[in-house]
């Protein structure tokens, strides 16, 4: 990593420090390098004496957080412990890579920029902001069918009293029918 490099990075976080915070005043976005990112994680490890294998062991270890990506910048996000927690990972930040620079094809190190940042937390929030007006619509559209759901029921429930008073004959339907006075069929003709 070059001194521009670092400089660039120390500016996006500066720029991230800027956006919004978690409860705990903490960023939810950050820029790191993949190499300085460790966790304790508990697993079954196997040791080694030069390329001669030792033994396995159980136990927690400190390992790399990102061992598939090596000397690149990570954009991370802080989410919800609930949608992070693994039982196997002892110390979790919460922070999870939502965005690494690097090309996808050959792997190598994209430049950093804090216009490529800026468009990624532009797309989360758009992205955020489409799913809430779709959840709206969705409520909107399911009232209206409830409404709709109601009305249907109550005119054919055996207890409404339309239903009630066509079944013993002491009302009559009119659907269908040229009413005198109708305003409808007054205006039709």
């Amino acid at each position: 990593m070059n001194r521009p490099e670092q400089d660039e990075a120390d500016k996006i976080n500066r720029w991230l420090k800027l956006q919004e915070h978690d409860f705990k005043g903490e960023p939810i976005f950050r820029l790191v390098w993949s190499d300085d990112q460790f966790e304790m994680r508990e697993g079954q490890y196997n040791e080694f004496k030069g390329k001669l294998f030792v033994r396995t062991i159980y136990g927690v270890k400190q390992t790399p957080k990102y061992p598939y990506l090596k000397e690149v910048w990570i954009l991370e996000q802080h989410f919800d412990e609930s949608r992070v927690w693994t039982n196997e990972v002892k110390n979790h930040s919460g922070y999870e890579c939502i965005y690494a620079f690097r090309n996808s094809k050959t792997f190598k190190r994209l430049p950093l920029r804090l216009v490529v940042v800026e468009l990624i937390l532009r797309a989360k929030r758009e992205a955020i902001s489409s799913m809430r007006r779709k959840s709206i619509l969705m409520q909107q559209i399911e009232d209206k069918e409830d409404k709709m759901d109601k009305f249907t029921y109550d005119a054919i429930d055996p207890s409404s009293p339309i239903e009630s008073a066509l079944h013993f004959r002491e009302g009559i339907s009119l659907s269908g029918l040229d009413i005198p006075g109708d305003k409808k069929n007054a205006e039709s003709k």
